[in-house]
Formats: C-alpha cells, sequence, structure tokens
C-alpha cells in the first residue's frame, strides 16, 4: 500500500499528473454544479478559502434571508447562466476591514447576508446613513 501512494504522488508530481489531477478535480466539480446542493458546497468552499473556517461556518448558520427586504433566496448561485446573483445571497461586511483580516481575526464576522439587490443598493448610497435616510424621506414625501 505504500509503495502504490508513493508511487501516485511522484505521478501527480509529473506534468500528465497534474494535468490528470486538474481535469478529474474539474470533472467532481461539474458533476456538484447540477445539484443544489452541491452548488452550496462548492460555495462554501470558495468562501472558506477566501474568507476563513469561521466565516465559511458562520455562513452556513445563516438563515437563507435577506437581513434588509427579509426575501428568502438561495444560499448557493442558481444554475441559469447569468441569473446566478440575482436570486443569490451576498455575504455583507464592513468595508474598512480586508477579507485577510477576516480570515487571520478570531472575532471579526460579517454583518448579514443581503441579496443582490440590497447589496447594490446599499453600496450605492456608500453605506452612509444621512444617504439613506434622505432616500427614506424622498419616498415618502413623493409616494
Amino acid at each position: 500500500m505504500v509503495v502504490s501512494n508513493k508511487r501516485q504522488a511522484r505521478y501527480i508530481a509529473t506534468p500528465k499528473g497534474k494535468a490528470a489531477t486538474r481535469k478529474s478535480k474539474l470533472k467532481s466539480q461539474k458533476k456538484k454544479r447540477l445539484t443544489a446542493k452541491g452548488r452550496l458546497e462548492l460555495r462554501i468552499i470558495k468562501i472558506r478559502s477566501t474568507w476563513g473556517n469561521r466565516v465559511a461556518e458562520w455562513f452556513k448558520k445563516q438563515k437563507p434571508i435577506c437581513v434588509t427586504c427579509k426575501k428568502k433566496k438561495n444560499k448557493a448561485p442558481a444554475r441559469i447562466k447569468g441569473q446566478g446573483r440575482l436570486n443569490q445571497l451576498v455575504i455583507d461586511h464592513d468595508h474598512k476591514y480586508t477579507q485577510q483580516q477576516y480570515k487571520k481575526s478570531k472575532t471579526l464576522l460579517p454583518r448579514g447576508l443581503l441579496c443582490h439587490a440590497c447589496n447594490i443598493a446599499f453600496g450605492l448610497a456608500e453605506e452612509k446613513i444621512k444617504t439613506l435616510k434622505n432616500m427614506i424621506a424622498y419616498k415618502k414625501k413623493h409616494g
């Protein structure tokens, strides 16, 4: 058994072995993309590599509801090309911290999950409370 593991490790180190390993991983990912559960698993893997284990575990525990508009959305991207982001929740974080700071910190967590529309609206208002209050006042005045 030990011989085969060493042999396999040597093969993987070769260009041909690297290509075969990559092809196998891509085939596995393609298969996972077919189901919602698989897409969610791939998303969590991406979050773990970008944000770290703590944020990935936090993401798993969150309910699939936008914290601002309270609409139920998907945590995993949709399968329909081009519509993945529209029905998907995104991680809302404080932009004074980088993703690496979230990854290294033992206490820092994102603020919540937002739908794509709320995330864009929040970003366009530059997260300024005064701007958001002005928008609310405008809406109340003009219906």
